[in-house]
């Protein structure tokens, strides 16, 4: 909860802090539009804590230059016509700033992300090129383990080979709990699918507490259309998210992939 809040308090403490720079700066004269010193503080929230954060820092802006800098003070009635002007100004210049720097921070992220999916995808299909197929299923669980924060990672195949990676508490789990979300299985996804939504069916047991540890998320191995094995991955204190999720299928179908050349 306190983390949730973190962002929102920041920006309304970047609010303040720019207001008491203006009440710094108008005590000795008078500059027009000074209201524009929120815009960076607006820019920098978008920028580090994202959208909502920025449309609050935003209301926080208009608010405060009424209250403070805009007579009558104190009160949110505005004297003159032209001054309700320059507030609705600020407000949209400072909603349409933040939504374009929040906007560009998904971008940088989603970049982010593809692009260690891919470095991840191209050392799975490297380690899968080893003759020995159980030590390249446990270069390739520890990989993923590493790469994604996992408590644990297990990939059985078919044949007999099975590899788990993580600790003790959490190669029991991955044995003995029940899958608690069952990813469909697909092929790599390609550039213009990356970054869409992953399919899934989330399976509860009826016996299942609400305030009890996810189970691992179980994602079948397929070749030719033909299951040949499972990866299943377990998170640390929660479920693998939907980013996650959609890692662990293209991991899946990459395996996939590889034992179908062999």
């Amino acid at each position: 909860m306190l983390t949730r809040l973190a962002p929102y308090v920041w920006a309304l403490a970047s609010i303040a802090l720019v207001s008491a720079l203006i009440a710094l700066v108008s005590a000795d004269t008078r500059i027009a539009n000074v209201s524009i010193l929120y815009l960076p503080a607006v820019l920098l929230t978008a920028a580090r804590a994202g959208r909502g954060p920025a449309i609050a820092a935003s209301v926080a802006a208009f608010l405060a230059y009424d209250l403070l800098f805009i007579e009558p003070r104190f009160h949110l009635a505005v004297a003159e016509a032209e001054e309700w002007l320059a507030l609705l100004l600020l407000l949209l210049a400072a909603v349409i700033t933040g939504q374009v720097a929040a906007d560009q921070r998904v971008r940088a992220r989603d970049a982010e992300r593809r692009e260690r999916e891919a470095i991840l995808l191209y050392d799975v299909t490297r380690l899968m090129g080893q003759p020995d197929l159980a030590g390249a299923l446990a270069q390739v669980a520890e990989r993923v383990q590493r790469e994604l924060g996992l408590a644990g990672v297990a990939i059985d195949i078919g044949d007999g080979a099975h590899v788990a990676i993580g600790d003790e508490e959490a190669r029991h789990a991955l044995r003995t709990l029940a899958a608690s979300r069952v990813i469909g299985a697909g092929r790599s996804p390609t550039g213009v699918e990356a970054g869409g939504p992953v399919r899934g069916v989330r399976v509860v047991s009826p016996y299942l507490r609400r305030d009890a540890a996810p189970g691992p998320s179980s994602i079948p191995i397929d070749v030719a259309g033909r299951r040949v094995g499972t990866l299943r991955a377990l998170g640390q204190a929660r479920g693998p998210s939907r980013e996650e999720d959609r890692t662990l299928a293209a991991v899946a179908a990459q395996i996939g992939s590889a034992l179908e050349r062999e």
